[in-house]
């Protein structure tokens, strides 16, 4: 897929409605949910921003006011990129969603519309031109989240099956073809929308299904509490108590639960009469009984 973001459209009105909030952000916070967001994905996010306003710079059909606005465009997000790393990190994606905000309207002064705001949340249907290009930019999305987690020591986090049948789906939508084969050709027209409809929900269960992945594999070791006992949650308790969990990765069946007291929550241990591989789920409130 192309290493800018998404598909960009050369419509002079574009059909569609748009989200409130950034696609590529909304989607990151949801891989990385239960964790920091890796300085490097950020990092890549920004970078990949300014080779796309690089690439509309170069377009010949922008004149001189246009090209003038992208430089100034490439310049914040430069700036942006300093202040990353620096100690200040409060409303770090704030700052970055209004530097798209503004090239996003800037784009469409120049006729120039793109899938940023354009998300699965959407509340609307989509032609197969908006829908193939909002699939092909969550797989760009995808693909630079793999491209960080390799060097992180993370490769297999991303499902490579999953994002196999995205692409797959991506294929057959850019494949399809109307044909008029009814007299009635609105009712002809309204069919192939609903075969679009039928292609969006398919791809937002594959991406739900890629996201529950991605948060329950790391390291190469799967996080999954649906294991639990039942008579986890029947406890005869006015309160709520922290626990630990741990167990075994190659069983996922062998469960260990302790309480934790005050002041051993870093240096718990739990003996599950082997020594087989063990996962240290961090602690979490379970309800009483």
């Amino acid at each position: 897929m192309k290493t800018t973001v998404g598909l960009i459209f050369l419509f002079s009105v574009i059909n569609v409605a748009y989200s409130a909030s950034l696609r590529e952000l909304d989607f990151i916070k949801s891989l990385y949910s239960h964790e920091e967001i890796p300085m490097m994905v950020i990092n890549y996010m920004v970078n990949r921003r300014i080779d796309q306003v690089k690439t509309l710079s170069e377009k010949n059909l922008i004149l001189d006011n246009g090209k003038t606005f992208y430089n100034y465009t490439e310049r914040s997000l430069n700036l942006f990129l300093e202040s990353i790393y620096s100690n200040d990190n409060s409303e770090l994606f704030e700052r970055y969603s209004r530097i798209v905000q503004i090239l996003s309207e800037g784009n469409k002064l120049l006729r120039i519309h793109s899938t940023d705001y354009l998300t699965v949340n959407s509340d609307t249907s989509f032609s197969r031109d908006e829908l193939l290009a909002m699939i092909d930019a969550y797989i760009d999305d995808i693909e630079m989240v793999q491209k960080c987690e390799v060097p992180l020591g993370r490769p297999n986090r991303v499902d490579m099956k999953i994002v196999e049948r995205i692409k797959s789906l991506f294929n057959e939508l850019q494949n399809y073809i109307h044909h008029n084969d009814n007299i009635y050709i609105v009712e002809s027209m309204d069919l192939s929308q609903k075969t679009m409809d039928q292609g969006l929900w398919q791809f937002e269960f594959l991406l739900n299904k890629f996201t529950t992945s991605f948060i329950q594999v790391k390291n190469g070791k799967i996080f999954n509490t649906s294991i639990l006992p039942k008579k986890i949650f029947q406890k005869k308790s006015t309160a709520a108590q922290k626990y630990f969990i741990s167990f075994n990765i190659n069983t996922r069946r062998e469960i260990c639960l302790w309480p934790v007291t005050q002041g051993n929550e870093e240096n718990l241990e739990c003996n599950l009469g082997h020594t087989s591989p063990q996962i240290r789920m961090p602690s979490r409130m379970l309800p009483g009984g």
